[in-house]
């Protein structure tokens, strides 16, 4: 019969020797590797080597006959890996965790669970924990089954909608008064849809003079009366010749001064920036740089430091003509603005 173990002389004779001789005994198609085992109570047979690499020896044939197959982990090992030989080092695992290290690099896995609406994992000192995010001033969180979303809370939309909001509760700064975002409003900070910005309580002004006759010529500083008031933002002038600074800042002053009835006489001529903190002097000439109908602008530009309540004023003195024969044309300009 196939595979069972024979005499290699079948049929004769034997001597002890010859029995016991090492090449007397064979199985049918026998081959290098092959094993022999007993495959009944009367009958020993071969198994065949297996070719393939890392097969092992199991009980898993007929009748719990041995034959070459892989190691089946569901039930062919016992104890638990190591974390050291490439395991876990656990024999259970928490549901709906993860696992996580512990203090030293071959102890046993440990897990998390993460079994509550927007828990994530954060890390500490103590090591990894499952914790939810906590929402903030004007942030909102809201947790799912596997989701957490974040939101911000007022910010530009909820000024432009709320008309009496608060900073510091209800006794604090009014910011419909004070501070108005994306309505386009007339106080404060307006932003319009396309994003230009406008400051409607900013301080401005411009304002022109009317005409005034035989008000400087012969050393007689005047005060010059811009009581044409193109715009005054804030109201910080008096319609006449004063600007008052609402606040401390630097301000920005242009003037054009446009004198007539000059002659040759007047040589020389002051236009005053008269502030609070400092006086700024600007000397010109005057007969030599008069048209010929006497006329002569001059115009000046400069930043200004000034304190809350200062206030400002404009003054122009022509000297040497034989009187006060010089005119403010109307044509002269004031401008005032808060710039920083």
């Amino acid at each position: 019969m196939a595979d069972e173990l024979k005499h290699l002389t079948v049929g004769t004779i034997l001597s002890q020797a010859e029995y016991e001789a090492i090449g007397g005994h064979v199985f049918d198609s026998q081959a290098q590797g092959d094993i022999l085992y007993a495959s009944s109570t009367t009958q020993l047979s071969r198994l065949g080597k297996d070719a393939n690499a890392t097969r092992a020896l199991t009980n898993t044939g007929t009748n719990n006959n041995p034959v070459w197959a892989q190691i089946d982990l569901t039930n062919g090992v016992t104890d638990t890996l190591p974390v050291a030989n490439g395991g876990t080092g656990a024999t259970t695992l928490t549901d709906k965790a993860v696992l996580i290290s512990q203090d030293s690099g071959t102890d046993t896995l440990g897990s998390v669970a993460l079994t509550t609406s927007g828990q994530v994992i954060i890390g500490g000192s103590s090591g990894p924990a499952a914790a939810t995010l906590t929402a903030g001033s004007n942030v909102t969180i809201t947790n799912g089954d596997g989701s957490i979303s974040i939101a911000a809370s007022g910010g530009i939309d909820s000024l432009a909608d709320d008309t009496t909001p608060q900073v510091g509760g209800s006794a604090g700064l009014d910011l419909q008064a004070q501070l108005l975002v994306g309505n386009g409003g007339t106080t404060g900070i307006a932003i319009s849809a396309n994003g230009e910005v406008t400051m409607a309580a900013q301080p401005a002004v411009f304002a022109n003079a009317p005409t005034d006759n035989n008000e400087t010529g012969n050393g007689s500083t005047h005060t010059i009366i811009w009581s044409t008031e193109i715009y005054d933002r804030n109201a910080d002038f008096d319609g006449a010749s004063t600007f008052t600074a609402p606040v401390t800042g630097i301000y920005h002053i242009a003037v054009l001064c446009y004198l007539v009835g000059v002659t040759t006489a007047g040589v020389r001529a002051n236009l005053n920036i008269v502030a609070s903190n400092r006086t700024i002097n600007l000397a010109f000439g005057a007969g030599i740089m008069r048209d010929g109908d006497g006329g002569i602008a001059y115009n000046a530009a400069i930043d200004m430091d000034m304190d809350t309540s200062d206030t400002l004023t404009i003054g122009i003195r022509v000297q040497n003509e034989s009187s006060d024969v010089v005119d403010i044309n109307a044509n002269s300009h004031l401008s005032v603005r808060l710039a920083a």
